[in-house]
């Protein structure tokens, strides 16, 4: 598990699912190897607790900056049919 404090990020979509709301946001980095460019990343979210309200009502290309939140990776399956699935969760957040 990592915890993800004080991160910028691009929301692209909200989606309210009851109990949570999922969606899709991007965060980029300067790349140390070229000069001026960027690497960017796309994640799917689950915004839960004090997050969820808040969340539902973003609209895409709003910035958000993430207080708190956390990234795990687990396994699932059994066999040949084991898959790891990335989790990122958002706890609280603010529009930037």
């Amino acid at each position: 598990m990592f915890l993800i404090k004080d991160a910028f990020a691009t929301v692209w979509g909200v989606e309210d699912k009851g109990k949570f709301v999922q969606g899709r946001i991007s965060t980029s980095e300067k790349d140390r190897q070229e000069e001026g460019k960027y690497i960017n990343s796309n994640w799917f979210v689950r915004f839960v607790g004090s997050a969820k309200d808040s969340a539902a009502s973003l609209k895409e290309r709003d910035r958000i900056k993430i207080l708190s939140g956390k990234i795990t990776n687990t396994v699932g399956g059994e066999g040949e049919n084991k898959r790891s699935f990335l989790n990122v969760v958002v706890f609280d957040f603010e529009i930037s």
